[in-house]
């Protein structure tokens, strides 16, 4: 999916989960690690290479010029972008990496975020965690 989709996406799942609510989603997040070994070819064991060489806006790759959305990747910059545009956060450290890149230890697919509606306690607190402090 392209941005505005996933935004629309990500503003439904605040709007209809409770607070504290959680939802998964996949991306393909094209961190440096993902796109150096994407271009090398690492996601060519799949039956649909994934190889991301193709940036189409910033922060958003694609796979294929001809069939743009068959496979999509963001950068963590836009991902987090769109995160706060939607309502939600990332639940603790919930981010999970798939194998699509040939990353060994992960299972194959894609990567794996947990989403959270924070309730309002919540979302104060993790301001406030936030907030530094000085001494004048």
């Amino acid at each position: 999916m392209f941005e505005k989709d996933i935004i629309h996406y990500l503003k439904e799942f605040s709007r209809v989960l409770k607070p504290n609510g959680l939802v998964i989603a996949s991306f393909f997040i094209l961190d440096n690690q993902a796109l150096a070994a994407a271009h090398k070819g690492c996601g060519k064991k799949h039956r649909h290479p994934l190889t991301f060489k193709f940036k189409f806006y910033e922060g958003c790759y694609i796979n294929d010029q001809q069939f743009p959305e068959g496979a999509i990747g963001y950068t963590p910059d836009k991902i987090k972008s769109m995160i706060r545009k939607s309502g939600l956060t990332i639940n603790g450290r919930h981010i999970h990496r798939g194998g699509w890149f040939g990353i060994k230890e992960a299972s194959d697919g894609q990567d794996l975020i947990v989403f959270e509606k924070s309730s309002p306690i919540k979302s104060l607190v993790r301001l406030f965690q936030t907030i530094k402090f000085t001494n004048h």
